[in-house]
């Protein structure tokens, strides 16, 4: 689900409000956040340093980042769902 709610504010913000780049930084150990990033197809920008006061005890003090500067990278998502009257969409 993180997968499809990531990819469709990726364009919402790329193509609907204008943003130059989308970016994702997550716990450098955070494992699930890094294969939905990568999933979607961001590219990986680097490490981050982080201030250790942000970090809960025994957490390293970096993050990866990964950025999307454009849609045409973004894999075709597919998703469906129920509304609260028991309709249903595909896309």
């Amino acid at each position: 689900m993180h997968i499809v709610c990531v990819g469709l504010v990726v364009p919402y913000a790329l193509d609907g409000l204008g943003a130059s780049r989308v970016i994702i930084s997550m716990q450098i150990d955070n494992q699930k956040s890094k294969a939905v990033a990568e999933r979607l197809n961001f590219a990986y920008e680097g490490q981050k340093d982080r201030s250790p006061a942000e970090c809960l005890p025994g957490q390293l003090p970096k993050n990866h980042v990964y950025y999307m500067q454009d849609t045409e990278h973004l894999p075709d998502l597919h998703y469906s769902y129920v509304d609260q009257y028991g309709n249903r969409y595909d896309s």
